[in-house]
């Protein structure tokens, strides 16, 4: 490692005579750390030690984390307005070949490294970011890097017009403070002005001569040791050190080449650590840039896989401002283009122009820290995907958090969470605040927009509405959002056309799912589809099935058609299936008609659904009868017996039919004999009578209807 003097003695070139200004920055920087830590040691107090301690906590929480705080960064950092030849990029690449191990580059255009960045991404805890426009408000999230590596770099431009990286370009090292080990002893050996960088106007410190007579009063050179050791507790990732342009690799010249503004390298440390950050990048949703409005391309090469994400949006002309975002991702080496859709609303609320909600999000942030209690307005969304394929939602800090939004869409806002973002805690006023609003969005959107349109508007409406399956907490908090706003809108979930189906849209109390057949002989899904006397959601809201169910069980409604309907469905099935004459499997047909009710064929009495040995339909009800046909017993099997059909009175043949033989009703037993069917045992508990002659077997007619 080159020492800061031989950094500062290097012979510049016209680039480094350029930066020397930021140079200069960066080392009053470091040297103004070492100055706090002997005046905390000369003062007994130990505040470095509480931030080396944090920063150990960090590396813990944020683990697996880095790459999401690099990209907000990166986000922040680009332009929110279009300006001339804005490229809205952001870069993603891990370059395996460097040495020892290879390093991961992050590379953003928009606004360099400004003198406020830099003292807030080397200081702990501070941001000069406002909450209301950027997604990183803490100053803390870059230190999640030290998962993988100990020696980050910065790179950056002094203007957006400049040609070079002539900027704020600093790393950190570890071993950082190994540079002040001789100095602070020639300061406790007498020497008033150690010199740290030859040919530089810097002091070690700026004491007056009784100070510093009681910091040696009290340190001396033989309790060395003991400053070692507390030198040893003073963050390095606080201690800038300024780059040299002959540090520069070749990805780094590439990316000054293209015109990126800013680059974060970060050498692996370990070949565990390049293994970690290629799977992080790798398994990278493209729906990461979904909520950030500046990004236009974002490229993402892991050094085994290479993407390019484009991020297009377009704007409707409806009530509530939809947007299309459409993602298009072309693999490297792969010839099509895969685009993912996705609807997007957005609502601000608070602001100058709405001083009722101002007040809320006032109230909601005033026990917040930082600048939060500044906050005055917030920019919320929605996005639902729009494809066959559901989609569990995220919520986002602008980019995913890991938690679920607890339905089918994503949804956005300045949450206020732990220092990972990986916790929310939702009773927080603000957080509560904001889940309302988009809460009361989403409801605005389902009626204003899509109920009453077309199949990617109903999908869309079961994925804003629904809870999502197996998201426990996070499902229940979302539908009691719904459930409050609902309330206060007078609205009645179940009662309104928000569900399109094969008759139109209709109601959740008239919509259904199909009943679902095991193997169907007969009744299949597109015969029931045909023929169903009740509504049947469209076949297109097949894959929202298990979402369906979910909302369905939230507002306490069944999603399979009573009974009933389904007997007057069964019936007209019948009447048709009847037209084929021979060719109809009525055998087939009841093994369906048995899974459809299987609970009872009860609900069928009075229904024409029976063939008679006539070859028409009859109905059993209170005055019909239908009969199994009589059977006799022989000794090897049993034989039908048509005397009995025959001997029907004339006029009780309106009233009276025999089950026609070709609905198997006995089938030859294991051992012989005659054994029933389980058509036989399912006709016969509601439908289908025995007939019984007396004693000596001469038929009953008396009383039978």
């Amino acid at each position: 490692m080159k020492s800061l003097s031989q950094i500062l003695n290097t012979t510049k070139t016209a680039s480094e005579i350029e930066r020397s200004e930021f140079s200069s920055k960066i080392i009053q920087k470091t040297i103004a750390e070492i100055r706090s830590f002997l005046d905390e040691l000369a003062n007994g107090t130990s505040r470095y030690k509480s931030i080396h301690n944090l920063t150990e906590q960090i590396e813990h929480q944020y683990h697996g984390r880095f790459l999401i705080e690099l990209l907000q960064n990166a986000h922040d950092a680009l332009f929110e307005k279009d300006v001339d030849d804005d490229k809205g990029r952001l870069e993603i690449i891990i370059n395996t070949q460097e040495e020892p191990y290879g390093a991961l580059y992050v590379a953003n255009d928009g606004t360099p490294f400004t003198d406020s960045n830099f003292v807030t991404l080397s200081n702990f805890g501070q941001s000069d970011k406002d909450p209301e426009k950027h997604i990183g408000n803490k100053g803390i999230g870059f230190r999640s890097v030290l998962e993988i590596t100990h020696t980050p770099e910065i790179y950056s431009r002094s203007d957006i017009t400049s040609k070079a990286f002539d900027g704020y370009c600093f790393c950190f090292q570890p071993d950082v403070t190994e540079q002040f080990e001789e100095p602070i002893r020639e300061l406790l050996n007498g020497i008033d002005q150690p010199s740290i960088f030859p040919g530089a106007d810097t002091l070690l410190i700026e004491w007056g001569e009784k100070r510093l007579c009681l910091f040696r009063s009290k340190f001396s050179s033989e309790n060395f040791d003991f400053i070692l050791s507390e030198l040893g507790y003073l963050s390095p990732y606080m201690l800038p050190i300024p780059i040299n342009a002959s540090q520069k690799t070749d990805q780094i010249k590439k990316f000054e080449d293209s015109g990126f503004s800013t680059v974060i390298r970060l050498p692996f440390v370990s070949e565990d650590a390049r293994d970690l950050a290629i799977s992080i990048v790798d398994s990278l949703n493209e729906n990461t840039i979904l909520f950030l409005d500046r990004v236009k391309s974002f490229w993402i090469d892991s050094g085994k896989s290479q993407r390019l994400v484009e991020r297009k949006k377009v704007s409707f002309n409806d009530p509530e401002n939809r947007q299309e975002v459409v993602l298009e991702i072309t693999q490297t080496g792969g010839d099509d283009v895969q685009s993912k859709r996705y609807w997007l609303w957005e609502r601000t609320i608070g602001g100058e122009d709405n001083p009722a909600e101002r007040e809320e999000i006032e109230e909601a942030v005033c026990d917040l820290p930082g600048k939060w209690p500044d906050l005055r307005k917030a920019t919320v969304a929605l996005a639902v995907k729009v494809d066959d394929c559901p989609e569990k939602g995220n919520i986002n800090i602008f980019l995913p958090t890991e938690l679920a939004s607890g339905c089918g869409a994503h949804i956005n806002g300045p949450f206020y969470g732990d220092i990972s973002r990986t916790y929310i805690e939702f009773d927080h006023p603000i957080n509560k605040l904001l889940l309302r609003k988009i809460s009361e969005k989403a409801l605005n959107v389902v009626f204003s927009t899509l109920a009453g349109k077309g199949l990617d508007e109903g999908r869309a409406i079961i994925d804003i509405l629904s809870p999502f399956p197996d998201t426990g907490e996070h499902g229940s908090r979302w539908w009691s959002f719904i459930q409050n706003e609902c309330k206060k809108m007078n609205l009645e979930i179940k009662e309104e056309n928000i569900c399109i189906t094969d008759h139109g849209w209709k109601k959740i109390t008239e919509s259904n799912l199909l009943p679902e057949l095991d193997e169907p002989k007969v009744i299949t899904e597109k015969v029931l589809r045909t023929d169903a006397t009740f509504p049947i959601f469209h076949r297109g809201m097949l894959s929202r099935e298990a979402q369906i169910k979910e909302l369905y069980e939230a507002v306490s409604v069944d999603t399979l058609p009573k009974d009933e309907w389904i007997a007057d469905t069964i019936e007209k099935i019948a009447e048709k299936f009847h037209r084929k004459g021979k060719r109809a499997d009525w055998t087939g047909f009841w093994n369906d008609v048995s899974e459809l009710l299987f609970a009872s064929s009860e609900k069928l009495k009075g229904k024409k659904v029976l063939l008679g040995t006539d070859n028409e339909l009859h109905a059993s009800s209170e005055k019909t009868a239908v009969f199994f046909r009589p059977r006799i017993t022989g000794i090897d099997d049993e034989i039908l017996s048509t005397d009995a059909i025959d001997s029907i009175p004339k006029r009780l043949r309106p009233y009276i039919a025999f089950l026609n033989e070709r609905i198997e009703t006995h089938i030859p037993g294991r051992q012989g004999g005659i054994q029933t069917t389980p058509v036989h045992r399912y006709l016969s508990s509601e439908l289908v009578q025995t007939f019984c002659t007396n004693s000596d077997d001469k038929y009953l007619w008396t009383g039978v209807v």
